[in-house]
């Protein structure tokens, strides 16, 4: 069900081979643990937000060949109504919905569907600039009832972090070249997606923090006892 780190990197958009491996190495376990969340189930229709680099497109790809899966992403210009982007590697071609998710009274959204069964918004909520709660109460209005938003972030209380802030060094990256999306802007905890889900329109499933880079973990089911791991994983429900 799950492709290798080397099939990952055998077609990549990265320019740097180098710089493709070290966002596999530090991601693997997060794509593994995710397509897992994903394959409990079998979605025929799947909208992927942040989709590039498109190794987790991939993996969907491979795991659930028979389903129709979408993508956006957004790389901070506009291109007007078009609102397509298609990147290309020797082997695949992609193309997705370009539009800042932010802005919600953006045409592109109109185009999003509304009778997904499984959305993925990953490693996406950090970045973010303002309130998600306009933003994720959309992607609810694209899904059928009864479908899943698999959601992944940062844990602000992961132990590297914690260590951090008793050596007085700040948790938060200096400002990236590449504009205000560049960077983690807004680091979440557990109890803050729980508390939100509701009023996003979702019944909350599941969350739990686990390792983002070993994939291992995913041999089991997800552990509730190490509050401390780097990723949250977090599954949330569309009433019926």
């Amino acid at each position: 069900m799950y492709l290798t780190k080397n099939d990952l990197l055998q077609s990549s958009i990265f320019e740097s081979y180098a710089d493709a491996k070290r966002y596999v190495e530090a991601a693997y376990g997060r794509f593994c643990r995710t397509i897992w969340l994903a394959a409990q189930e079998q979605p025929t229709r799947i909208f992927e937000f942040g989709a590039n680099p498109y190794f987790l497109t991939r993996m969907l790809a491979h795991a659930f060949p028979n389903a129709v899966i979408r993508t956006a992403n957004w790389f901070g210009f506009d291109l007007g109504q078009d609102n397509i982007v298609v990147q290309r590697t020797q082997r695949f071609t992609f193309t997705s919905l370009h539009f800042n998710i932010e802005h919600t009274e953006h045409p592109a959204w109109d185009q999003t569907g509304n009778n997904y069964d499984l959305v993925l918004f990953c490693e996406i909520l950090e970045h973010m600039l303002v309130d998600p709660t306009p933003v994720i109460q959309k992607i609810n209005g694209m899904m059928r009832p009864g479908g899943r938003l698999i959601l992944t972030t940062p844990n602000v209380f992961w132990t590297h972090y914690l260590l951090e802030w008793e050596k007085k060094k700040n948790i938060y990256p200096w400002y990236s070249e590449h504009g205000a999306y560049g960077r983690h802007n807004r680091l979440w905890a557990t109890y803050e997606i729980e508390d939100k889900a509701e009023e996003w329109g979702f019944q909350l499933e599941t969350i739990f923090t686990e390792s983002v880079v070993d994939a291992s973990v995913v041999k089991t089911k997800p552990s509730s006892t190490d509050k401390n791991a780097e990723g949250i994983f977090a599954v949330l429900r569309k009433p019926k």
